[in-house]
C-alpha cells in the first residue's frame, strides 16, 4: 500500500468501535407499547435478553471453523491489536490467524475484527476511496452486498470491510495472494453467529483495571432527563416498523445497551437495524459548531460533500447538519439532538420526521 493508503486505513477503517460479538438471543419482547423504556426492578439489569459477545475475539470462530475457510494454521490463533502490523495484545480487538502455507509476497496472516457498532465506517471508506483513487471499491455491482447478506461491503488494498446494520466486520490479509473470497467467507462466518438482538456495551478491561487500581467507584445511575422520553415507541414504530424490544438506554451514539447510557435506541432487528438519539442538554451550540467545523475539514480532505443544506430544512430546530457518516445533528437553543439513522433502515425523510418529534420535546 502507498503511505496515503496506509493513513486512510488507519484513520477510517479502524474508526469503528472495538468489540467482538457472540451468539445468543431469544424470542422478541412482547411487552405493550408504552412509549418509554420499561424500568426493571434492578436498573443495572437489561429488561430483555441480550445477545452475548465473547471476551476474546479469537472465540468468535473456533480454530476448526477458521481453518475450514483459510486452510491449515502453523500456530494457534492469537489475540492482537489490529492494523498494518498486528501485535499480540491482551486487550486486542482482533484475532490473528497464521497460515501454514506462506505466500511469495507479504505474509500468510489474516486478522479478523468485529465491531458491535460503528459499522458505517465501511460506507465512509467506499466514498473516500472512490474520491481519492477512483474506480470500484464495493467489490462488485450494487446488488453484490445484498446477495452476500451485507448492507454494504468494500475493500481497500488487502483490507475487506462489511456492514450489516450497525455491525462491522473487518478482515486484514497479509498478502494479495490470500483470496478476497476467503476474506468474505471468514467475515460471513462471524456475522452469521450473531443473534439479531441488542448487545451490551462492553466493559473496557484496561479502563476498568485502572479504575479499580485507583479505588474509583463504579459508574453511578444516569443523571438528567430520560432520553427515551423524547420519542415514543409508537412514533418510532410508525417510521421504523415494529421494535423487537422496548426503547432502551444505550452508550453514546451506539445501540449498545447501557443502563447508564446517555442515549436511547430503537431496535427493529431484521439485520441489526437500530436508530439512536442522543440529547446534549447543555452547551449544545458549542458542540454543534465544533462538529460542523470538523465535518467541513473532513469533507474537504476526502472530497465528500456533507449534502445537507441547513436553510433548506424546516422543523422545530434552529439549525441542522449532517456529518460524513450520515449522523444528523439538530440545534435547539443551547440543546442538541444527535440522530444516528444510517443503520436503521429508515430513509432520511423518516429520520427527519422522528427528529422533529424528539427535538420538540428537548
Amino acid at each position: 500500500m502507498t503511505p496515503l493508503t496506509l493513513r486512510l486505513t488507519a484513520v477510517l477503517l479502524l474508526a469503528a468501535a472495538a468489540a467482538c460479538g457472540g451468539d445468543a438471543g431469544g424470542q422478541a419482547d412482547g411487552s405493550e407499547s408504552t412509549g418509554r423504556a420499561s424500568a426493571p426492578a434492578d436498573a443495572t439489569r437489561p429488561p430483555f435478553e441480550l445477545a452475548q459477545a465473547p471476551d476474546d475475539p479469537c472465540e468468535w470462530l473456533s480454530p476448526a471453523e477458521a481453518e475450514a475457510i483459510l486452510g491449515s494454521f502453523s500456530a494457534p490463533p492469537v489475540r492482537v491489536r489490529p492494523g498494518q502490523n498486528p501485535t499480540p495484545d491482551a486487550y486486542g480487538t482482533g484475532c490473528l490467524y497464521t497460515l501454514a502455507m506462506q505466500p511469495q509476497l507479504g505474509t500468510g496472516t489474516v486478522v479478523l475484527s468485529v465491531s458491535l457498532s460503528g459499522g458505517e465506517a465501511a460506507d465512509l471508506v467506499s466514498a473516500a476511496s472512490a474520491s481519492l483513487f477512483g474506480g470500484d471499491t464495493t467489490g462488485g455491482d450494487g446488488g453484490a452486498a445484498a446477495r452476500a447478506g451485507w448492507d454494504h461491503q468494500t475493500r481497500l488494498g488487502t483490507t475487506w470491510l462489511g456492514r450489516i446494520g450497525h455491525i462491522g466486520v473487518q478482515v486484514d490479509r497479509g498478502s494479495f495472494e490470500i483470496s478476497d473470497d476467503k476474506a468474505q467467507q471468514l467475515a460471513a462466518a462471524a456475522r452469521d453467529k450473531m443473534a439479531d438482538r441488542p448487545f451490551a456495551n462492553p466493559v473496557d478491561p484496561m479502563l476498568d483495571s485502572l479504575r479499580r487500581m485507583g479505588g474509583l467507584p463504579a459508574e453511578g445511575p444516569p443523571q438528567g432527563p430520560d432520553p427515551c422520553a423524547l420519542l415514543t415507541r409508537a412514533e418510532a414504530e410508525a417510521v421504523l416498523g415494529a421494535l423487537v424490544v422496548p426503547p432502551y438506554r444505550s452508550a453514546g451514539n451506539s445501540p449498545l445497551w447501557d443502563p447508564h447510557g446517555e442515549s436511547c435506541s430503537y431496535f427493529t432487528g431484521n439485520g441489526h437495524r437500530a436508530l439512536t438519539i442522543m440529547p446534549v442538554w447543555s452547551q449544545g451550540q458549542m458542540t454543534f459548531r465544533m462538529a460542523a467545523g470538523m465535518g467541513s475539514v473532513a469533507a474537504n480532505a476526502t472530497g465528500l460533500d456533507e449534502g445537507l443544506a441547513a436553510d433548506t430544512l424546516e422543523g422545530p430546530w434552529d439549525d441542522v447538519m449532517q456529518d460524513m457518516q450520515g449522523m444528523l445533528r439538530f440545534l435547539k437553543g443551547d440543546r442538541l439532538l444527535e440522530v444516528t439513522w444510517v443503520s436503521s433502515g429508515a430513509d432520511k425523510a423518516g429520520a427527519l420526521r422522528l427528529a422533529a418529534a424528539a427535538v420538540g420535546r428537548l
